[in-house]
Formats: C-alpha cells, sequence, structure tokens
C-alpha cells in the first residue's frame, strides 16, 4: 500500500480588523482577524502574525487532521501603542523532507494608525477665537 499526501498551498492569505481607523487610540484592544483559504492538510499549517517586520505570535494546527483544503479563520488581538503595520503569513511546515524553506504566503500589511485621545490645541485655540468674533459683532 501508498501513503501518498496531497498538500494545497493557500488560495489566499488575508488580514482584517473591525476597527475603523478613526476609532483607534493608543493602548486600545483590538481584534486582527487573519482567513487563510483553501489550504491542506491542515495539520501542517502555522500562521505567523508580524508586527512591522518582527515575529510576535505563531498558531500551529498540529492536531487537527483534516486532509480536505478548508478554510482557516486566526483571530489575534493587538495593543497598539504607536502608528504600526501587522500582517499574517499562512506557513506549511512539511518537515525536512519538504521544501525549504518552508512554502509560506503572507497577507497585506493593515496600517493602524493611532489617534490621541486629547483634542489638539489648535481646535481649542480656534474655539476662543469664535467666541471672542461673536462678542465684538454683537458688542
Amino acid at each position: 500500500k501508498l501513503n501518498i499526501s496531497l498538500y494545497k498551498y493557500p488560495a489566499s492569505v488575508s488580514i482584517s480588523s473591525q476597527a475603523r481607523t478613526a476609532e483607534m487610540k493608543k493602548r486600545g484592544e483590538y481584534l486582527l482577524q487573519c482567513e487563510v483559504r483553501s489550504i491542506a492538510p491542515v495539520q501542517y499549517l502555522a500562521v505567523n502574525w508580524y508586527r512591522g517586520e518582527a515575529l510576535i505570535n505563531t498558531v500551529n494546527f498540529s492536531d487537527d487532521t483534516t486532509r480536505t483544503p478548508v478554510d482557516v479563520p486566526v483571530i489575534f488581538m493587538v495593543t497598539p501603542t504607536r502608528t504600526v503595520q501587522y500582517f499574517c503569513e499562512a506557513e506549511l511546515r512539511l518537515g525536512p523532507e519538504g521544501p525549504q524553506p518552508n512554502p509560506a504566503m503572507k497577507s497585506e500589511a493593515l496600517e493602524f494608525t493611532i489617534m490621541s485621545s486629547a483634542p489638539a490645541r489648535n481646535t481649542i485655540v480656534s474655539s476662543v477665537v469664535l467666541v471672542i468674533l461673536i462678542a465684538v459683532i454683537t458688542v
């Protein structure tokens, strides 16, 4: 009996967040989702999370015995403290007999622009000038 394993490279890898840029605050917690589409077998999949070029987390699926192509969503929570880009990568870890380096596909980068929670000084000054102009016109 001959055992044959077929490996399917992902059709695509994408990253998303439900947060809108205008709502992002320093030290806020945000969920990111990496969607790995149509990959098999799942047990060899590792999803790597990056902040800029630094690897910050890896999720392995070595216990998943699904052998047919499936979509794999992976959630990761981040707490950005500055404007930064995140991306995820689907990597097939096929062992020493497999291709080296391991086949991998990256998502596009998702940039988090952190908004200040304090109002800008220009906004306050503009409001004061507007109040003074109204007072002058009504006198």
